[in-house]
């Protein structure tokens, strides 16, 4: 047996025994044939074994050569042929799990084809009573070869219509003529144990393994890719939001949309995440991709998925954020898809939801800023009382007191005060701090006493 690792383009059936069980019933009216009607005296067990081909060759190896005319060979056809239809009839079901492999097997695009010895009257009998005719591009029969198997003849001609190789067909058989026939034609083939046992398959080297119906969990493997039925796929999108902070003024980095629909139009920096890439992979690339902007921390923020966000089709957008010194990663921005940085209350509309996600994202600022040091990142490493407190200003949108600020925030013990001074803005000055992460990490409640309530 085979490694399963193959991936056919195409599937060959074989009819009797492969999609129905119904050998039985052909073995019966050939019984009856046999016996009854042309007065031999074979066994049920006799008659089986021979039960393989054209029926005239079956008449041919129980009766010898030209015992028959062609004409009595074409009676004794149809008289067959109805017995086994009227005894098969009340059964007639397809092997179990066929019906939702055929479906699989059709939305992973794989061409499917039956290549039997039987004749068309018995092929559109199970193909029609059982409504399959559709997933099937082409039927090979017996009066469609000259040779049956094992000849190759059946399963090349099948091939041929679905114009695939052989060496990329995959067959489906219960007999080991069956199989013979696929391995002259230099195809694999998976057996169907329905008729015969696994010992009777001794020796075939082109088999990749052995079912009893297709239900088998091995059966999968033979997909390039798992599909869920009846599903449509849904694009997946990332959207990323970069707030700034330039020592005075907290902005949003916003860029032209490079692409229909809204073309030219305020965006955030969005794109389409690959087949083979994670959500924060995408993030970065596509951020890296639109403005230049690398080495920055991303966050997850939220996931938006209602049906009509999009005009185009049905895409979920995964959102993330994060926090910026515009001076730090100013020489980073290029200028291919206009980056802009607005301030907050001077934003444009945006595209889509975009709006909606960056009032989102600086809820998610506000609550996280009253708990850690996030907003310590839009900062340089040493900066002014004054320019702390108008970012915080800026992020809570709400006035703060500012000896009580400094007061509050002196007495926290969180900042580390430096020697030097910042004298831009007046000749006495302001001293210039940094954070002590240390103490901020020991008591991280300390900056929920002097910033406005976090919201939730």
């Amino acid at each position: 047996m085979q490694d399963l690792n193959f991936k056919p383009k195409a599937f060959l059936f074989d009819l009797n025994g492969t999609m129905v069980n119904d050998m039985k019933y052909h073995t019966l009216a050939w019984h009856s044939i046999i016996n009854e009607d042309l007065g031999a005296n074979l066994d049920y067990e006799t008659v089986k074994k021979e039960m393989y081909g054209k029926n005239k060759e079956v008449l041919e190896r129980v009766f010898g050569h030209d015992k028959f005319s062609a004409d009595e060979v074409e009676r004794l056809s149809v008289n067959k042929e109805k017995r086994y239809q009227e005894g098969y009839l009340p059964h007639l079901a397809l092997i179990n799990g066929l019906d939702h492999f055929l479906k699989k097997a059709e939305a992973n695009n794989i061409l499917m084809a039956i290549g039997s010895a039987a004749i068309p009257f018995n092929i559109d009998f199970v193909v029609d009573g059982l409504h399959i005719r559709d997933y099937l591009t082409a039927i090979i029969s017996a009066d469609d070869v000259k040779t049956s198997k094992p000849d190759p003849e059946t399963f090349l001609k099948a091939a041929a219509a679905l114009k695939v190789k052989p060496a990329d067909c995959l067959v489906f058989e219960d007999a080991p003529k069956g199989v013979e026939s696929a391995l002259n034609a230099g195809m694999k083939c998976m057996v169907l144990t329905t008729t015969h046992t696994i010992e009777e398959f001794n020796g075939y080297p082109n088999i990749l393994g052995y079912i009893t119906d297709y239900n088998d969990k091995k059966l999968s493997s033979l997909f390039k890719m798992a599909k869920y039925l009846n599903q449509k796929p849904v694009l997946v999108a990332v959207d990323c939001i970069i707030f700034g902070y330039d020592g005075d003024q907290l902005k949003l980095l916003v860029i032209k949309r490079a692409i229909e629909p809204v073309k030219d139009q305020w965006s955030l920096m969005g794109g389409f995440i690959s087949e083979n890439e994670d959500l924060d992979g995408a993030a970065k690339r596509i951020l890296l991709e639109l403005t230049g902007l690398h080495d920055v921390y991303l966050e997850q923020l939220h996931t938006y998925g209602r049906p009509d966000r999009d005009p185009i089709e049905r895409t979920v957008s995964v959102v993330y954020f994060a926090l910026i010194d515009i001076n730090k990663y100013s020489k980073q921005i290029n200028d291919q898809y206009h980056a802009e940085w607005f301030k907050l209350k001077e934003v444009p509309a945006l595209i889509f939801d975009h709006n909606e996600m960056v009032k989102a994202a600086m809820a998610k600022i506000r609550y996280q800023a009253a708990l850690h040091p996030i907003l310590f990142e839009l900062l340089p490493k040493k900066f002014t009382i004054p320019q702390l407190q108008a970012l915080y200003e800026q992020v809570y949108d709400s006035p703060i007191d500012n000896r009580n600020f400094i007061r509050k925030i002196t007495a926290s013990g969180l900042l580390i005060k430096q020697t030097e001074k910042d004298k831009s803005s007046s000749r006495r000055g302001a001293f210039y701090f940094k954070l002590d992460r240390n103490k901020h990490k020991a008591q991280f409640q300390s900056f929920l006493n002097f910033i406005p309530r976090p919201e939730k």
